[in-house]
């Protein structure tokens, strides 16, 4: 066992606030204070020196309903691990259960040691064993569905007392013999890990919340909420939740009702910000530092606004025109917009910030100045833009048609003289005739 894990952990149970706090000895002074004021009793965690690796060797908890003990431990410190025989080395506790006890068991990894996922690969398993028969795995995981470190919550059925081991090991390192620390089939992973442990009554209304020494809130409750309230009557802007973490801090959702795999929002390596719907594998939407903003969904980006202003979709931009949205409704003259039209100012020109970018159009200025539309006189809506080029496109419509109709009348015009002309000539030509007879 590590000099890590033989140290004895305080922890201190502040009964009126519901709050569990574990802490290294060096605020132990302090607990034992806050513990006799609340009337709480300090426990310590058990040190057990390797080996540690078998049914018959487990650290015994101890617990009582209510009580959450943490510990920092390595696996592959003990004599079967890498550096020794190389048959893999296993971590185990016991404890003793009473009917309809709840145990939570939490394995965190730790990723200092390698990259962002950590060198161990944590497994761990729950067994009961009553001294007689084989010992009976009851639960077990290695990924509690957000990262790859294990978490479950097994409660006793029996309807009798149960004597339960935790196993933590290696994922992929079986252990053959469970009275034996050598019989593992390899170490497949080494590395340090955290172990919080929980044991809660049966009639107990909701978990309680405790504070790891490494900064770590839980609060798992049936009817846990959290609020953060400063009481003071001095009316000022405060920081009331700062997440702060040697790596991106992560937040999530999820409705454990409905079984879908839930939300984060989280830092990115880059400083972004995003919000996640885990499992898609990327952010749904995400803020970059230079003010870049893009949505999803996944690693897509179908919406991409760019820290100069532009944006670009993938898919239609719909604005509103709803009628039952819409007051002052007046008709317009089409005919005259499209004189104002006529009369406007076209050049084509660059933004500062893309010189090398032409456009064609109006200034918002003129714009304004001519047609008297939209909220500014330095931007030109685009349902302004787009009413303008209807009416006008309505005028030049009408226009047509009045140089249809003319067209119209015109050729018939055209068509009764050519008419008169020919029957002119048809009679011309037999009074000619005559004359010549």
């Amino acid at each position: 066992m590590s000099t890590v894990k033989k140290r004895a952990w305080r922890l201190v149970a502040v009964a009126a606030a519901g709050l569990l706090v574990t802490g290294s000895p060096v605020v132990a002074q302090e607990e034992a204070k806050q513990a006799g004021q609340q009337g709480a009793v300090p426990r310590a965690w058990p040190a057990n020196p390797e080996d540690d690796g078998s049914v018959s060797l487990a650290n015994f908890l101890g617990f009582s309903d209510g009580d959450t003990r943490r510990l920092r431990a390595r696996i592959g410190d003990g004599p079967h691990g890498s550096a020794g025989t190389g048959t893999g080395d296993y971590d185990w506790y016991v404890e003793d259960l009473s009917s309809g006890d709840r145990l939570v068991v939490d394995v965190d990894t730790d990723w200092s040691e390698s990259g962002s996922s950590g060198s161990l690969d944590a497994y761990v398993r729950v067994y009961t064993w009553d001294g007689a028969n084989p010992p009976v795995q009851v639960a077990g995981d290695d990924d509690d569905g957000r990262f790859a470190d294990p978490y479950l919550v097994y409660t006793n059925t029996s309807g009798a007392g149960q004597v339960v081991y935790i196993q933590v090991g290696a994922f992929g390192s079986i252990q053959g013999d469970l009275f034996d620390s050598g019989s593992g089939s390899g170490a497949t992973s080494e590395g340090r890990y955290d172990l919080v442990v929980g044991e809660f009554g049966a009639n107990a209304d909701e978990f309680p919340q405790f504070l790891l020494d490494t900064g770590s809130l839980w609060l798992t409750s049936r009817y846990a909420d959290l609020m953060v309230t400063n009481t003071s009557t001095f009316a000022a802007a405060r920081t009331l939740l700062t997440l702060e973490n040697n790596g991106a801090p992560l937040m999530f959702y999820r409705d454990t009702s409905s079984g879908n795999p839930g939300w984060q929002e989280s830092l990115f390596r880059n400083d972004s910000f995003g919000i996640s719907k885990l499992g898609t594998g990327g952010a749904e939407f995400q803020v970059f530092p230079n003010g870049r903003v893009t949505m999803g969904p996944g690693p897509s980006r179908v919406f991409n606004l760019s820290p100069v202003g532009n944006l670009t979709i993938d898919g239609t931009l719909t604005q509103s025109s709803d009628r039952a949205a819409k007051i002052d409704v007046e008709p317009v003259d089409a005919g005259v917009i499209l004189e104002r039209l006529a009369g406007l100012e076209l050049s084509t020109w660059s933004y500062r910030h893309t010189p090398g970018v032409r456009h064609l159009g109006p200034t918002a200025q003129d714009f304004a100045a001519v047609f008297g539309l939209g909220g500014s006189d330095t931007g030109i809506a685009a349902v302004d833009a787009d009413g303008v080029a209807l009416a006008a496109i309505q005028a030049l419509a009408a226009q047509n048609q009045d140089l249809a109709d003319e067209n119209r009348q015109l050729q018939a015009r055209i068509d009764a003289l050519a008419a008169r002309v020919e029957r002119l000539e048809a009679g011309g030509a037999g009074i000619g005739k005559v004359a010549q007879e």
